[in-house]
């Protein structure tokens, strides 16, 4: 099963940089988005003042409806809607690599 997850990770960035994910959410974009490394399992503080946890279906709806209630705080909502442009297999493998950078920046964080 690791093998499998591993390569749905790997094929996962190749979705990430396709849809151009990076132009917002890596260090240096120009739009300010948020960090999605470590993002998989953390807590999100949203706008309205509550706390969630980012887990597979929070990433999941924040791809596919953006702009519904779960805005992250100190942020605008311009990220576009993926919901009948990206497809399951897609969003699978994206949603993998985006679980395997909070595992990356979790190992990276321990001494």
């Amino acid at each position: 099963a690791g093998a499998q997850q591993g390569g749905q990770a790997g094929a996962g960035r190749a979705v990430y940089e396709s849809y151009g994910c990076g132009a917002c959410h890596d260090p240096g974009a120009k739009v300010r988005a948020p960090s999605l490394a470590g993002l998989y399992g953390r807590e999100v503080r949203l706008a309205d003042g509550r706390t969630v946890t980012a887990d597979e279906t929070y990433l999941r709806d924040k791809i596919l409806n953006p702009n519904r209630q779960k805005l992250a705080a100190d942020y605008k909502q311009v990220m576009p809607t993926f919901r009948n442009v990206i497809p399951n297999d897609d969003l699978d493998r994206l949603v993998a690599y985006l679980k395997s950078r909070s595992a990356t920046a979790q190992q990276e964080a321990t001494p």
